[in-house]
């Protein structure tokens, strides 16, 4: 089995290795059941002249997506060794998280408002997981996560 040099990546909220149920959305239409920005102004993006081309580019304000509904879900897909999942929960808060790794279903903490770490795990065995994070009571705030990933072989 080859080895790989090693990588810490942090991954926004907003990555496509998010997937977020039952839908994110970015304003008050449908936000009692979904994930929503916190942060509205993240909707407005600028624009950036390249040669003739128009690029959308949107604000890198907030990253996070929030929800109150119960059982919404979140997972992560990824390759590698580790993974850290950033976000807030209020004391009253609930989730529990699964792991395609193992069978154990893990109540999580709160982080009593403030930003913290909702899960993580070191030392796993380089390959492809999945992480998932259902809400039983919210808010329940996703920030980002960090992930070690293999990159290139050694030397």
């Amino acid at each position: 089995m080859p080895q790989y040099n090693e990588y810490n990546v942090s991954i926004d909220g907003k990555s496509p290795l998010f997937n977020y149920r039952p839908y994110r959305a970015a304003g008050p239409a449908g936000a009692f059941k979904a994930w929503t920005l916190p942060n509205s102004n993240l909707v407005r993006s600028r624009r950036c002249r390249a040669v003739t081309m128009v690029v959308e580019i949107p604000f890198p304000q907030n990253t996070s997506f929030t929800t109150d509904a119960e059982a919404a879900t979140v997972q992560l897909q990824w390759i590698g060794t580790a993974v850290t999942l950033h976000g807030t929960t209020n004391a009253s808060s609930g989730f529990e998280v699964i792991r395609s790794w193992s069978n154990e279903v893990l109540t999580g903490n709160s982080t009593d408002g403030e930003a913290g770490v909702l899960f993580q795990e070191d030392d796993l065995a380089y390959g492809s997981y999945t992480l998932a994070l259902t809400v039983s009571k919210g808010p329940v705030t996703v920030s980002g996560a960090e992930i070690i990933t293999g990159m290139g072989l050694l030397g």
